[in-house]
C-alpha cells in the first residue's frame, strides 16, 4: 500500500512540474506577441516608475519574463531603436579635393600655366633680387609681372659708365628698366665729366624718381657734380666714394637742403672746410658719414644745436687728428646720438671714451675699432654707463685685456660682440662671454691664445646666431663640427 502510494505521489509531482511549463511557455509567447504589436494597447507602458509589471490583456505580471518584456516594450516606444547600420568612415579631405576639381574644371596644359600670371608670383616667392633680374628675360609676361614686384624698390641700379657710353641704346633701356621697376637708387661707377651730358638726356624720364645717388670711384669735377645733383630734383641721399677730383668749393656748390643722408669716403680733398659746408647748408641731416684725414678738432665744434639734435647716426672713420679735446666737443654738443663710430680715430684715449659714456648715454651702437691706446679703463666705463648699448666693435684693440670683457659681460642688453685680433684674451674671455644671455653676434677672429676646449663652451649659448672663427687657430675642423651640431642655430663663420 505505502508504494502504491509513491508512485501517485510522483506522478502527481510530474503533472504540476508539467503544467508549470506550459504557463510559462504560454507566458513568453504572451509577452512576444506583444512585443510585435499582436496584443495589448500600443504606446501605453507595460510597468510603473516603480518596477511592478501591468498587463493589459488581463494575463496578470509574474516572472522575470513579462519585466524583461515589458523593458523592450518602452524603449521601443520611446524610440531607442538599435541603429545597426555601419556609419561611413570620413573622407572630408577627399571630397575638399573633389569639389575643388569640379569647381577648377580641367587640369591647365603646362604651355598655358606658364603664362599664367599667378603662377610667375609663385614662382618669384623663391627667388632672390639678382635671380629675378635674370628672369624677367624669359618673355614678355614675366617681365611684366616681375616689374609689378615691390621689391625692386630696396634695390640700386649699378651702371658702369665706361661700358655703358658707347652702348647708348643699352644705356636707354637700362633708364627704361630703371622707370619700370620703380628703383629709386642709381650707383654710377667711373664717372666723368664727359658722360655727364649723354647719360642726363637718357634718364631725363626718371629723373625726380631717383632718391638715392652713389658715385663710385669718378672723376667728375665740381662743376659736374653741381649739375648732376641739379638735374635730380627729389634728391635725398648723396654717397660719394673715391671722388679724389672733388673739392671743397664742390660741396659748397652743390649739396641741397634736402639732403638727410651724406657719405664722403676716401675723398683725400676732405677737410674741416668741407665739415663747414655739410654743417651749414644741410640743416635736416640724420645720418652722416665722413672720412676726412685731414679734419681736426676744429670742425666738431661746427654743428648747429638744431643739426646736432636731428643727426642720429655719425661715423668718422679714420679722422687721425681728431683727438680727446675733439670728443669733448662732439659729445657734450649730440647727447641724442644713438649711433657712433670712431674707428681708425688712433689718438684718443680713455679720456675720450669717458666722455662719450658720461654725455652720450642714448647710444645703441659704438665702434672703436683700431683704437689701441685704449684700455680696459674704456670697457668698465661702457659697461657701466651705457645701460643701452646693442652693438660694440672693439676690432684690433690690442691692449683690452679679459678683465676689460668681464665688465662686458654686465651689460644687459649687449647683442653684438666684435673682438676680431684682440691678441692678449683667452679662454677667460670666453667665459666672460658666457654671462651675456642676449648675445646674437660674436667675433673672435684672429684670436690666437683661445684653446678648442673654449671654444666648445660656447654651445651654452643657445641664443647665439652668428660667431666668426675666422683665423682663429683653435676653431679646427673637429670644433666646428662640434659647435653646428649642438648649436643647429647658429651659423659658424671660418
Amino acid at each position: 500500500g505505502s508504494s502504491k502510494s509513491a508512485t501517485s505521489a510522483n506522478n502527481s509531482t510530474e503533472q504540476q512540474q508539467q503544467q508549470q511549463q506550459q504557463q510559462q511557455q504560454q507566458t513568453h509567447q504572451s509577452s512576444d506577441g506583444k512585443l510585435n504589436g499582436q496584443s495589448g494597447t500600443p504606446g501605453s507602458p507595460l510597468i510603473s516608475r516603480s518596477g511592478n509589471g501591468s498587463s493589459s490583456s488581463g494575463g496578470g505580471s509574474s516572472g522575470g519574463g513579462a519585466t524583461v518584456a515589458a523593458i523592450k516594450q518602452r524603449l521601443f516606444n520611446q524610440g531607442l531603436k538599435i541603429d545597426l547600420t555601419p556609419r561611413r568612415r570620413r573622407t572630408r579631405y577627399r571630397d575638399y579635393m573633389r569639389a575643388k576639381l569640379a569647381t577648377k574644371g580641367p587640369p591647365i596644359p603646362a604651355g598655358e600655366l606658364l603664362h599664367a600670371a599667378w603662377f610667375v608670383r609663385l614662382i618669384a616667392r623663391y627667388l632672390s633680387p639678382y635671380e629675378a633680374s635674370r628672369v624677367c628675360s624669359v618673355c614678355s609676361v614675366w617681365r611684366d609681372v616681375l616689374y609689378d614686384l615691390p621689391f625692386w624698390r630696396e634695390l640700386r641700379l649699378c651702371l658702369p659708365i665706361r661700358q655703358l657710353k658707347e652702348d647708348v641704346p643699352l644705356l636707354s633701356r637700362c633708364c627704361d628698366s630703371l622707370a619700370q621697376r620703380c628703383i629709386d637708387s642709381v650707383k654710377l661707377v667711373n664717372f666723368s665729366d664727359d658722360c655727364l651730358s649723354t647719360f642726363l638726356i637718357q634718364i631725363a624720364s626718371v629723373e625726380k624718381r631717383v632718391a638715392e645717388l652713389s658715385l663710385h670711384n669718378c672723376t667728375i669735377t665740381d662743376k659736374g657734380l653741381e649739375t648732376l645733383i641739379d638735374s635730380f630734383s627729389n634728391l635725398t641721399s648723396l654717397c660719394l666714394v673715391g671722388c679724389n677730383d672733388l673739392s671743397e668749393v664742390g660741396l659748397w656748390s652743390s649739396l641741397s637742403p634736402k639732403l638727410t643722408n651724406l657719405t664722403v669716403t676716401d675723398c683725400i680733398n676732405v677737410s674741416d672746410e668741407s665739415v663747414a659746408a655739410i654743417t651749414q647748408l644741410l640743416p635736416n641731416l640724420t645720418c652722416l658719414e665722413l672720412q676726412g684725414y685731414h679734419v681736426t678738432d676744429n670742425a666738431m665744434t661746427l654743428f648747429s644745436s638744431k643739426q646736432a639734435a636731428a643727426i642720429a647716426k655719425l661715423t668718422l672713420n679714420s679722422c687721425w687728428e681728431l683727438t680727446n679735446q675733439g670728443v669733448l666737443n662732439l659729445a657734450s654738443s649730440m647727447p641724442h646720438l644713438q649711433e657712433l663710430s670712431l674707428s681708425g680715430c688712433s689718438k684718443i684715449t680713455d679720456d675720450a671714451v669717458d666722455c662719450i659714456t658720461e654725455h652720450m648715454k642714448q647710444l645703441r651702437s659704438l665702434d672703436l675699432s683700431w683704437c689701441q691706446k685704449l684700455t680696459d679703463v674704456s670697457l668698465e666705463c661702457i659697461a657701466c654707463d651705457l645701460g643701452l648699448l646693442e652693438r660694440l666693435q672693439l676690432d684690433r684693440c690690442t691692449t683690452i685685456s679679459d678683465i676689460g670683457v668681464g665688465y662686458l659681460s654686465t651689460m644687459p642688453r649687449l647683442r653684438v660682440l666684435c673682438l676680431r685680433w684682440c691678441s692678449s684674451l683667452s679662454d677667460t674671455s670666453l667665459r666672460h662671454i658666457l654671462n651675456i644671455r642676449t648675445l646674437g653676434f660674436l667675433s673672435i677672429a684672429g684670436v690666437s691664445r683661445m684653446t678648442g676646449d673654449g671654444l666648445c663652451n660656447l654651445i651654452r649659448l643657445q641664443q647665439l646666431h652668428n660667431l666668426e672663427v675666422t683665423n682663429c687657430p683653435a676653431a679646427t675642423c673637429q670644433v666646428r663640427g662640434f659647435l653646428s651640431m649642438n648649436m643647429p642655430q647658429c651659423r659658424v663663420i671660418h
